[in-house]
């Protein structure tokens, strides 16, 4: 059964969270849904992105372990490059890559046998001695993003029984860096795609 639908989230402290463009934070109380656009045969994923059903980003693996997302007239505004330790027994990791090269933030995952913890931590100071941490069940969503313990975002499956393709409902709050919530709301997509996959393979 899906979670209610998100209530509008009240804004952070100022001056907020500031990790890419400041054109990409949220001002207002901010909805976006994030709809596959291929189907789970492909090893390529794409994701639509639209709020208030308008276009808004795009997201398209172009090489492997690398998500673009980028504006509906093709310019790059962030890309998630995953990195795997395959033999070491580390989880993976995700790192948050600006258009000048420049890392934003990093995840890792952090696999223990009662679930999973995503370790998220953002760059550069002031925020790197600031608190942010990734949640189960926040809100009634399935997901939540915290900042010093304030709801910076919230993240669940829309309607996952009506739909075909997958849909995430990403409410965020005003004032958070909508590229961060963005790429938290990939890891966990690409993360339980993963574990489908994995759970797959062993039946």
């Amino acid at each position: 059964m899906s979670p209610p639908p998100p209530s509008p989230l009240p804004a952070l402290p100022a001056p907020g969270i500031t990790l890419h463009s400041p054109h990409y934070i949220a001002h207002d109380p901010t909805l976006l849904h994030l709809k596959e656009s291929s189907g789970n045969w492909s090893n390529k994923y794409a994701v639509t992105i639209t709020q208030q059903g308008a276009p808004y980003l795009e997201a398209r693996e172009e090489q492997r372990r690398e998500m673009v997302f980028r504006t509906t007239a093709g310019e790059e505004v962030l890309r998630v490059v995953k990195q795997v330790h395959k033999w070491c027994g580390r989880g993976e990791e995700y790192h948050g890559m600006r258009p000048d090269g420049s890392e934003a933030w990093h995840v890792k995952l952090h696999r223990r046998l009662t679930g999973t913890d995503y370790r998220l931590t953002i760059f550069p100071t002031p925020y790197d001695e600031q608190t942010m941490l990734v949640q189960n069940k926040v809100l009634e969503q399935e997901k939540g993003i915290l900042w010093n313990g304030y709801v910076a975002a919230t993240m669940s499956m829309h309607e996952k029984w009506k739909h075909m393709h997958r849909e995430d409902i990403l409410n965020i709050a005003p004032g958070m860096d909508i590229l961060l919530a963005l790429g938290v709301c990939y890891v966990r997509y690409d993360k339980q795609q993963t574990d489908a996959k994995t759970a797959a393979a062993s039946t």
